[in-house]
C-alpha cells in the first residue's frame, strides 16, 4: 500500500511537470506561481485516472527500468560489481523530476527512477564507498512520513542511518532511525509479543557500530522472503563484520545459511558455517533466539547426521 501510494504521487508529479512544460506556467514579477492541483492535469484537460497515470509514468521510465532489470539480475546472481555499471546506466536514462505540484519538493532535478538510486546507494555501502556520497545521492528520496511508522522500517532511512554511522555522526544517524523498528529487527513472529529476554539479544544501538548492525539486520529482514539470496547474504555479512559475536546476528546468519545457504555457496560449506553461527547463538542467546537456534541446528544435523549435536568442532 505504501509503495502504491508513492507510485501514484510520483505519477502525479510527472504528469503535472509534463503539462507545465507543454502549456507553460503562470509567472509574476516574483517568479513562477505555485500550481494548484484540483484533480486535473495542470493546464486543464479531463481528470486523469490512476491507470493512465501509471501507464504514462511507466512509459517514461521504460528505458531506465530495462537497464535496472539487468542490474537486479546481476545482483541476484552475486555479480554486484558488474551490476553497478547497469545501475549507473539506468540512472542516466531516467527522466528527471520537474517542478509540478510543489516546486520545493526535494526530488526536483533528481532521477525519477527511485529504485535505481536506492540500489546504487546499497552497492556503494556494500563496497565501502564514501558515505558522504551516499548521503548526497539518497537524501532527496527520503519520504519523511515513513520515519514515524514504528511498524515498517524504511530502506532509504536505513541506508542514510548507515552512512551517518560510518561518518561517526551518531546524533544525525539516530534522526533516521525509529526505535519502534527494534521489534522488527528481533525477527519475532508478528503474532507474538517480544519479551525482555528477546531484547537482550539486540546489539546496543547506543553506539554507531551497534546502530549500523541493527540497520543491516533490518535490511536483511526486508528482502528475506523475496528470493534475493545474495542480497540477504551480503547484508548479513556486514552485520557479522560489525558484531561477530552478537547472538541475534549469529542466529540470523546461521538460520539463513541453514535454510538457503546452498544458493550462495556449496551446501556442505553452508551447513558447516551455519552450525558455527547457531552454536554461538545457543551459547549467548536468550528467548526466541535460543529456541530458534536450537531448532535450526537440529535441522542442519538432519542434513549431516554424522556430526554430533554436541560436537565442539564445526
Amino acid at each position: 500500500m505504501k509503495q502504491q501510494a508513492l507510485t501514484i504521487l510520483t505519477g502525479l508529479m510527472f504528469l503535472c511537470s509534463l503539462s507545465m512544460n507543454l502549456c507553460g506556467a503562470q509567472t509574476t514579477s516574483e517568479g513562477p506561481l505555485r500550481p494548484k492541483y484540483e484533480g486535473q492535469v495542470i493546464g486543464g484537460g479531463p481528470p486523469v485516472g490512476v491507470e493512465e497515470i501509471n501507464r504514462r509514468y511507466n512509459e517514461a521510465l521504460k528505458p531506465s527500468n530495462d537497464a535496472l532489470a539487468v542490474a537486479n539480475t546481476l545482483v541476484w546472481h552475486g555479480k554486484w560489481k558488474e551490476a553497478k555499471s547497469w545501475v549507473l546506466k539506468a540512472i542516466a536514462l531516467s527522466p528527471l523530476y520537474q517542478p509540478g505540484l510543489d516546486p520545493t519538493w526535494p526530488k526536483i532535478g533528481h532521477p525519477m527512477n527511485d529504485s535505481a538510486v536506492e540500489l546504487l546507494s546499497l552497492l556503494d555501502l556494500w563496497e565501502g564507498d564514501d558515505p558522504a556520497k551516499v548521503i548526497e545521492q539518497l537524501r532527496p528520496y527520503l519520504w519523511r512520513p515513513h520515519l514515524s511508522d514504528p511498524n515498517n522500517s524504511d530502506p532509504v532511512a536505513l541506508d542514510l542511518c548507515i552512512a551517518y554511522c560510518r561518518l561517526g555522526q551518531y546524533v544525525l544517524a539516530r534522526q533516521f532511525f525509529n526505535v519502534g523498528w527494534l521489534k522488527e529487527a528481533l525477527m519475532v513472529p508478528d503474532d507474538q509479543k517480544p519479551t525482555e529476554a528477546d531484547y537482550h539479544n539486540l546489539p546496543d544501538i547506543g553506539s554507531p557500530q551497534g546502530l549500523e548492525t541493527v540497520c543491516w539486520l533490518l535490511l536483511y529482514k526486508q528482502v528475506r522472503y523475496t528470493f534475493q539470496d545474495y542480497v540477504c547474504y551480503q547484508d548479513l555479512q556486514r552485520a557479522v563484520r560489525l558484531m561477530p559475536g552478537n547472538p541475534l546476528v549469529c542466529y540470523a546468519m546461521g538460520s539463513y545459511l541453514a535454510l538457503s545457504g546452498g544458493n550462495v555457496m556449496p551446501i556442505a560449506e553452508a551447513n558447516r558455517e551455519a552450525r558455527q553461527y547457531l552454536k554461538e547463538a545457543l551459547a549467548y542467546g536468550s528467548g526466541l533466539v535460543l529456541s530458534g537456534a536450537r531448532q535450526a541446528l537440529q535441522e542442519v544435523h538432519r542434513e549431516a547426521p554424522s556430526v554430533s549435536l554436541h560436537s565442539s568442532g564445526p
